[in-house]
This record gives structure tokens, C-alpha cells and sequence, in this order.
């Protein structure tokens, strides 16, 4: 086919509408859409592991950061070993947003006294020690699965422990939280509990943990009977409405806080416990055992002069 002058100048406006709306209809084969995205987060050079994994270096540890928290102050501490982020301090830095931290491969993060309210970016990290005291968390469900062994929930507003049943936990601080059932950690391998000014009446799911240090101190708690047998160590029961310590026979314990002008049963199992080696009213006023029953002897521990 032989194309004639006339015949080319007269398709010219015929591809020119075409160039003009083709985009807008589809005609074009190429067709453009036109999104606004928002900036990709730039790490570094580019290093991948094999495994196309991120390789973690200070420098972009802080830009992730900053990406996701633009006030961000630039101090938070971390431990890295061969490109992995194994350990991230957030403390003090006004982080709120923890999304960025979502493929460090963390496996021990301290986020305490930061705005943060959601654990959603952890979900599906295995992390082994998290501390959580004085933030806005009030959902543990992000947790659940995690081979956690420490957890710090001091002061947030937990109530429900369900999410960290089958948890391997090992040290658990609830100090200060609104707490009350504890069911979710029967059969724990749990050494070391804080529940002290919790609204905590009723120990028995503990029966089989193996607690070595426990803290009662201002909670409803009156029976202590779920913890005869155990291999207790340290006891801090001031200020609860419990009375009776004969429970506690057999046990070697080798610090013993409690408040002694409420006690009505068992002050002789506690006399002759051979492995105390501390006791008192408070932590504070902590003593030796010879020093204690010398003053409690003396009439010092009365009702109105426990502390």
C-alpha cells in the first residue's frame, strides 16, 4: 500500500486524539496510572544476605526507626550480630510506632515509659524478653505464641493474661496491673511473679509452678495453702489479709516479708525455719532473724505497728 502525501496528513489528527485521550480509555497498550505511594524506607547500600534478608547495621537501624517515628530522638541502643538486630533499647527515645521494627529479628526489646498502645507490628516475632512497664498496651494478643521466658507488664492496663497461655515464661512482673485471674498461667515454669497491688485473691493456679521468688504484697490474697510443698525461696506477703502461715511448713525459705501484728496461726514455723536468712515488715526494714525476734518478742509488731 503506497501512502500518498494527502493520504498521511490526513490521519495525523486521528493519532493525535488517540495519544491524547488513548491513556484515559485504554487504547494504548502501555496504559499509566499515576499513585501516590509513600516513599519506600532506604537502609543502606543495598546488602542482602543469601537469604535476601536485610543485613542490619546501625546506620539503617535508626533510619528504619525514624521512618516510622518522626520524633524519634536518635538514642535508642541495640545489640547486632551478623546483620540481625538480637536486642533493641527504645527507652526514652518517643517511639510510638513499632511497625518498623517488624524484620529486625528481635529477640529482646525494652519499650518502657514509650507511647506505644498497639503490639500488632510484633505479632509473629520471636521474641524471648519484652518489657512493657508504663506504656498504653492493653492487649496481649500479639503474644501469643511467642517463646517469651521474660515479661515486664508493670503499671500498663492488662487485664486479661489468656494471650500468654503456653508461654514458656519464667519471670513474669505484674506489679500495679488490674489482673485478677491467673488461670492462664497454670502449669508455667515460672520462678519469679510480681503480682503486688493487684486485685489477686486466689493463688491455687500456681499450685504447680516452680517458684522460687514470689510477691503478694497489697493483694487480696488470704489462703496460702497453694503453696505448701513448693520450693519457695522468697516470700513478700505484707500488707494482705492472710493470717495464717502454717502452709508454709516445710518450706525453705530465706526471705520472709510479712506483716507480723496479722498473723494469728503458724509465727512458730517461721520461728524455727532454719534457712531464713532475712525477715521483716518491709523490704526496707528487711533484717536478720536473731535482730527480728528479739524486736517482735519485745512487743515491737503490733497491729498498729506493723511497718
Amino acid at each position: 500500500m503506497t501512502i500518498t502525501k494527502k493520504s498521511y496528513l490526513s490521519v495525523l489528527p486521528i493519532v493525535a486524539i488517540l495519544l491524547v485521550i488513548g491513556p484515559i480509555y485504554g487504547f494504548c497498550e502501555q496504559k499509566v496510572t499515576v499513585k501516590k505511594k509513600k516513599p519506600a524506607i532506604v537502609l543502606s547500600e543495598g546488602r542482602k544476605s543469601k537469604d535476601d534478608l536485610i543485613l542490619w547495621t546501625p546506620r539503617n537501624v535508626h533510619t528504619a526507626i525514624k521512618f516510622g517515628n518522626p520524633e524519634y530522638n536518635g538514642t535508642a541502643q541495640f545489640q547486632i550480630r551478623q546483620g540481625r538486630v538480637l536486642a533493641l533499647q527504645l527507652t526514652g527515645t518517643g517511639v510510638s510506632d513499632l511497625s518498623p521494627l517488624k524484620e529486625m529479628g528481635i529477640m529482646v526489646l525494652d519499650l518502657r515509659g514509650l507511647p506505644v498502645t498497639d503490639l500488632g507490628p510484633l505479632e509473629g516475632l520471636q521474641l524471648r524478653e519484652l518489657y512493657l512497664e508504663d506504656t498504653g498496651i492493653t492487649d496481649l494478643e500479639p503474644l501469643r505464641g511467642m517463646p517469651l521466658v521474660r515479661l515486664y507488664l508493670s503499671n500498663t492496663a492488662i487485664k486479661d493474661l489468656a494471650p500468654l497461655q503456653g508461654t514458656p515464661l519464667k519471670t513474669l512482673n505484674l506489679f500495679g496491673t488490674p489482673v485478677k485471674d491467673l488461670i492462664p498461667l497454670k502449669g508455667m515454669p515460672l520462678q519469679y511473679l510480681w503480682l503486688n497491688g493487684t486485685p489477686v485473691s486466689d493463688i491455687s493456679p500456681l499450685t504447680k509452678c516452680p517458684l522460687v521468688s514470689l510477691t503478694l504484697h497489697q493483694t487480696r490474697v488470704e489462703d496460702l495453702s497453694p503453696l505448701a510443698g513448693s520450693n519457695l525461696q522468697r516470700l513478700h506477703m505484707g500488707e494482705t489479709p492472710a493470717t495464717d502461715l502454717t502452709p508454709l511448713r516445710g518450706l525453705s525459705l530465706t526471705r520472709l516479708i510479712f506483716t507480723p501484728g496479722r498473723i494469728t496461726k503458724g509465727i512458730d514455723i517461721i520461728r524455727k525455719m532454719p534457712s531464713i536468712r532475712e525477715i521483716g515488715p518491709t523490704l526496707k526494714n528487711k533484717m536478720n532473724p536473731d535482730k527480728f525476734w528479739g524486736l517482735y518478742d519485745s512487743g515491737k509488731f503490733h497491729r498498729s505497728d506493723d511497718k
